[in-house]
């Protein structure tokens, strides 16, 4: 397997790569809480957020998706 970005080059080593970061629940779908009753949903989004923005910083060559961008339901078909 070879990484997506060869670091020490500073290159992509796929012609077309894409990430897809699926953050999980969201609306109806609360996921685990924490012990102070905060949902596992708000965690995911904000982390997969930071994730998001990161990549698309520092290699804005690859295309990168969000499964949701908000606190909504998202279906497995969808």
């Amino acid at each position: 397997d070879k990484l997506l970005l060869d670091i020490s080059k500073n290159r992509l080593l796929l012609s077309n790569p894409v990430i897809v970061i699926d953050p999980g629940h969201g609306g109806k779908e609360h996921g685990t809480h924490t012990p102070c009753g905060i949902p596992e949903k708000i965690f995911n989004l904000q982390i997969s957020k930071i994730l998001f923005k990161s990549l698309q910083n520092k290699i804005p060559k690859v295309r990168t998706y969000l499964t949701r961008a908000s606190d909504k339901f998202v279906g497995l078909d969808d």
